[in-house]
């Protein structure tokens, strides 16, 4: 019976992560003036008025497929609209300008499968969560630990709300004049900086992973073995 539980689930996980690829075209934009009896064509009017107007964009006409109301009109509550663009660019395009509808009522935001638009409710409810978001239809949810870390469906919440507690590890690099970035201990959507090279210098500062303690000594002691044998080079 675990088995077959287990395979259900692991279908349906499957049916969700393919339902999202499909809807990597999608937008959601939300606080635009709903009318009675709307029609698509006046839905997409609407659309290219706002992304014009306030983000800048000239040629948004071109570049929707088609937009449209989801669900059925109720007075004074203004239906989100799907937008769904010829290609992904241009999606991504507008999610990048979507800051400049700060202050405006209107929001953009990807088009989440239903089960991830839960999910995504679920990490903004957390008590220890101060932010959570969608990226590319992966989740995310920063602590108040500054933590950062990219959802996986399989860890329970009450793990992940733990974690945005937590203090995060810090430790101090070998050598000098150096910095260590802290991330904490969970699997964060880290952009990573480049290091610097060997050869560029002992002064400058370098970003790197956080490190347990025994990872620590011993990357101090190869670094220290390195510099002696260097030395005896010379």
């Amino acid at each position: 019976m675990e088995s077959l539980k287990s395979n259900v689930q692991t279908i349906m996980e499957k049916c969700n992560v393919s339902e999202q690829y499909s809807r990597k075209n999608n937008l959601r934009v939300f606080g635009i003036r709903d009318n009675k009896n709307e029609t698509i064509e006046e839905t997409e009017k609407k659309i290219v008025a706002v992304i014009s107007s306030k983000l800048g964009v000239a040629d948004i006409k071109q570049k929707i497929d088609v937009a449209h109301r989801v669900g059925r009109y109720v007075p004074n509550a203004d239906r989100a609209i799907i937008v769904r663009f010829a290609r992904h660019a241009s999606a991504q395009q507008i999610l990048i300008k979507r800051r400049a509808l700060k202050g405006s009522g209107v929001t953009i935001a990807e088009d989440l499968t239903a089960m991830n638009a839960q999910r995504l409710k679920k990490l903004k409810e957390l008590d220890n969560a101060v932010q959570a978001w969608s990226k590319g239809g992966e989740l995310f949810v920063k602590g108040k630990n500054d933590l950062i870390i990219k959802y996986a469906h399989t860890e329970p919440l009450s793990a992940v709300n733990v974690k945005l507690a937590q203090r995060p590890t810090r430790l101090e690099p070998a050598g000098r004049n150096r910095r260590q970035q802290s991330v904490g201990t969970a699997a964060a959507p880290l952009t990573s900086t480049p290091t610097e090279t060997a050869g560029a210098g002992r002064g400058r500062d370098q970003l790197t992973p956080v490190l347990t303690p025994v990872q620590g000594r011993l990357v101090a002691f190869a670094e220290r073995g390195m510099e002696k044998t260097s030395t005896g080079d010379t």
